[in-house]
């Protein structure tokens, strides 16, 4: 499933927690395990093997491989910019600080915020208001979906799409609390190939 952002944006689920960003036939993935030569730029939030599977097409920028990143350095790809935002586990879980990362994507006009492995971070408040925004509601290392809700009364995307969760139940608790607030989309996972 695709959703069209905008002008010339698409926005598209792949896998577990990655997503495509496509913009005129270029392409930035973040966290398509298996992308291949399918990729302009590939990210990813962090090592792991459902979020990073190996080598990638294009450029390649994580905080482990490719272009090393931290948080807040920035990517000009000249048709498109990447805004590498913190990622990480407030109480030190899995995912401590420094480790993993989100992005914010902008392009076309339109901006797309992935948030990677992550809880609600006090950072989540110094970004850009997010046309999509793409959260993990699947609790455990990761937001709950009542504290992906509260990260969209804080963002105030347009569009929401949750991510990184096993339990359907998940995808509506966070759907319920988030509706009110954003058009919560249930993007379908697509099998990675030729999105």
């Amino acid at each position: 499933m695709r959703l069209w952002v905008g002008d010339a944006v698409v926005v598209m689920r792949v896998g577990f927690a990655g997503a495509v960003v496509e913009h005129r036939g270029r392409r930035i993935c973040v966290d398509v395990v298996g992308a291949g030569a399918a990729c302009d730029v590939s990210l990813f939030t962090h090592d792991h093997p459902r979020h990073y599977g190996g080598p990638a097409g294009g450029l390649v920028a994580s905080p482990f491989a490719g272009v090393r990143l931290g948080e807040w350095a920035r990517l000009d790809l000249g048709w498109a910019s990447v805004t590498a935002v913190p990622a990480y586990n407030v109480d030190g879980g899995p995912h401590r600080r420094g480790c993993c990362l989100g992005y914010v994507i902008e392009v076309g006009g339109v901006t797309v915020y992935h948030a990677g492995d992550t809880d609600l971070v006090p950072e989540m408040v110094r970004l850009p208001r997010p046309t999509v925004a793409l959260l993990p509601v699947g609790g455990g290392s990761v937001m709950e979906p009542e504290e992906a809700a509260e990260a969209v009364k804080t963002l105030r995307p347009s569009v929401a799409v949750p991510l990184h969760y096993d339990d359907r139940r998940s995808y509506w608790v966070f759907r319920d609390i988030a509706q009110p607030y954003t058009q919560v989309v249930d993007l379908k996972p697509l099998r990675w190939g030729r999105p």
